[in-house]
This record gives structure tokens, sequence and C-alpha cells, in this order.
């Protein structure tokens, strides 16, 4: 997949390919550009998601999920167990509660802790931010479609339950918080911010 990544950047060009895999930050106008229609390659190697549910920014995708199912909450849930994670618009403001919440939750943490393509602002998408990836599967090649494909969202269900969504059939459901699922990432960056970009 790196050999996918070199591939898009070398056809978009102009960005330094030693910044985007050492992890440097590269600026939203340098990174953005060419992305104005949801599934477009970004000159970052980042996938255009589309305008978030609350229509206050506009969403982008890496290209690989996580290389590995995770938890949403790796202790056994209970009924004390509530995160406050309740925003089913705003992943980046749940992934901020989960990853400073008493419990370890493993599937924000890791996006929190994300850097790839030249960004470490990444986040657990929330329920609907989720849906918009599951509109443009096809164009992101790191996503399992196949049957029994769930994808974790940063939305808390109740305190045994955490929202996911089939990506095979696009249903969303409530799943046990320490079921191990896919986890992919997302960033966001507000409409005001983007009008010199796109």
């Amino acid at each position: 997949m790196i050999g996918k990544n070199w591939q898009t950047l070398a056809f978009f060009g102009a960005v330094s390919l030693s910044s985007i895999f050492s992890g440097s930050v590269l600026s939203n106008s340098e990174a953005q550009i060419l992305c104005n229609d949801p599934g477009d390659v970004c000159r970052d190697g980042t996938i255009y998601v589309g305008v978030s549910p609350d229509r206050k920014s506009k969403i982008f995708s890496t290209t690989l999920g996580a290389p590995s199912q995770m938890p949403w909450q790796n202790t056994t849930p209970n009924l004390n167990t509530f995160s406050g994670a309740e925003s089913e618009l705003e992943g980046d403001s749940n992934t901020k509660k989960l990853s400073n919440g008493i419990f370890q939750h493993s599937a924000a943490k890791y996006c929190e802790e994300l850097v790839s393509n030249g960004h470490d602002d990444w986040y657990l998408p929330a329920k609907e931010e989720l849906g918009r990836l599951f509109a443009i599967k096809k164009h992101v090649s790191g996503l399992i479609v196949r049957a029994g494909s769930q994808y974790w969202a940063s939305s808390e269900y109740s305190n045994i339950f955490a929202w996911s969504q089939n990506f095979h059939t696009g249903e969303y459901s409530g799943v046990v918080k320490n079921q191990k699922l896919n986890v992919h990432c997302i960033r966001s960056i507000p409409t005001e911010n983007t009008n010199l970009v796109f």
C-alpha cells in the first residue's frame, strides 16, 4: 500500500515526499488541493469524504485502516462504564472524551495518536460521519467491505454498547464495547477554513 501512496503523491506532485512519510505536519492549504468531490484523492494522499453531517467541516480519510481489529473499550462494560461520548455528529469531541476518560478506549486512542499523510489530528468518526465514509467506500481501498465487516463509531449507544456500521450492508448496530471490530480514522477542516484550498 505504501507503493500506492507514492504513486498518488507523484501524480499530484509539489509536496515533499519526505514530509509525508516522516510524520511532519502539512498545512491544510498544502494538503487539500484538488479535493472537490467525495472520493477525490488529495495532494497529501488522503481521500475527501465530503461535508460533515452538521455541515460545519469537510472530512478526509486515511487510505488505510488500523492494522488489526480492536475494542472500543478495553474493559468489560457494566452499568458504570458510560463515557459521555454521545455525539452522533462530532467524532473529534467523542474521541477526546474517550482518550481522556477513566477507561482505556483502544479504537479512539489509535486514531488520536495516528500520524499519517502528514497530519496528526485524526479521530474516530462519529456515527453519522462513519455513514459518510460508507457512502464513498469504493474510493477507499483500505476499507474492508465483505460480509460481516463492522467498523466502530466513536458514538456511545449505552453504557454497554457503542455504535458500529456494517460496511457490507450499511446497517448500524450497537455492539458490546469490548468486542474487536475494524477501525478507520478521519480528520476534518472547518468549512470556514476551506475557501482558500478548494
